[in-house]
C-alpha cells in the first residue's frame, strides 16, 4: 500500500504543478492581449493626431475652420479632441461651441512633451470641462519648424472598459492602471474603480515588463495575478 500511495502523491503533485503552471500561463497571455488592444487604440489616436497636426488651418491660423475639421474627426474616432498654447491655454475643445472661453489646463509633461517632439500618453486626470475621470494623447505640433501648439485626443476612461471587457475569459477579470497606480479601468465594476488609486501591496509585486504572482485583489480575495506593461503608455495591464 504505501509504495502505492507515494506514487499517487506523486503524480498528484505532478498535476498540482502543471496545472499552476497552466493558469500562470493563460494568466500572462491575458494580460498581454488586453495590453496589445489598448496599445493599438492608443496608436490609432496618436496617428491620427499626428495626421490632424498637419492642418493648413493650423498653419493658416484659422481655428474656427480647424475646429470643423477636429469636429468631424471626433464623429470618426469618438473621443473628443482638443488644442492649447505651448502654455495649457485652450484654444479649441470639441466639448465645447467654438469660441466660448476655454480653461488653462498646463500638465506637468507639457515641457517634456515640447522638448522631445514625440507623442506622450497621459495618466488618469480630471478633466475641467468634463469633470470626470480621462485619459488623454498629446501631440505636439510645430509650424516652421517651430513648437507652437499641444494637440490631443481625450476620452473618458469607459472607453478603455469597452475595449477589454471582452478580453478576459469567464472567471477572469482585467484591471488597467496608469504610471500612478490609479485604476484606469477595471473589467468588472468599473464604475466603482475608475479614478480610483489602486492596492498599494498589489502594485509593489507587478514589477518588471511581465509576469505572475499571488496576491488580494481590492476586495480582499486571494487571486492568481498575470501582468504586463503597455508598450505605449507603460500602465499596466493585470
Amino acid at each position: 500500500v504505501l509504495p502505492g500511495a507515494i506514487f499517487a502523491s506523486v503524480l498528484i503533485s505532478r498535476f498540482a504543478q502543471a496545472e499552476r503552471s497552466r493558469f500562470q500561463q493563460e494568466a500572462r497571455e491575458v494580460a498581454s492581449t488586453a495590453a496589445s488592444v489598448l496599445d493599438q487604440h492608443i496608436r490609432g489616436w496618436q496617428a491620427t493626431l499626428q495626421t490632424l497636426g498637419t492642418s493648413e488651418n493650423l498653419r493658416s491660423g484659422n481655428l474656427e475652420a480647424f475646429y470643423r475639421q477636429a469636429l468631424a474627426v471626433k464623429t470618426f474616432i469618438g473621443a473628443d479632441i482638443g488644442l492649447r498654447d505651448l502654455d495649457g491655454q485652450q484654444l479649441v475643445n470639441t466639448r465645447q461651441v467654438f469660441g466660448r472661453p476655454l480653461p488653462r489646463t498646463p500638465m506637468g509633461v507639457d515641457r517634456q512633451i515640447i522638448s522631445s517632439q514625440k507623442p506622450y500618453v497621459a495618466d488618469v486626470f480630471t478633466g475641467a470641462i468634463a469633470n470626470e475621470p480621462l485619459v488623454a494623447v498629446v501631440v505636439p505640433v510645430s509650424i516652421g519648424g517651430v513648437p507652437r501648439y499641444l494637440l490631443h485626443v481625450s476620452a473618458e476612461t469607459k472607453l478603455f472598459y469597452d475595449l477589454i471587457r471582452t478580453v478576459p475569459p469567464p472567471g477572469w477579470f482585467v484591471a488597467v492602471g496608469d504610471r500612478a497606480g490609479v485604476y484606469v479601468t477595471r473589467s468588472e465594476q468599473h464604475e466603482a474603480f475608475t479614478g480610483r488609486p489602486g492596492v498599494p501591496a498589489f502594485l509593489e509585486r507587478a514589477v518588471g515588463r511581465d509576469g505572475t504572482f499571488v496576491g488580494q485583489s481590492a476586495h480582499g480575495e486571494n487571486i492568481l495575478v498575470g501582468y504586463a506593461r503597455s508598450e505605449v503608455s507603460d500602465w499596466l495591464i493585470a
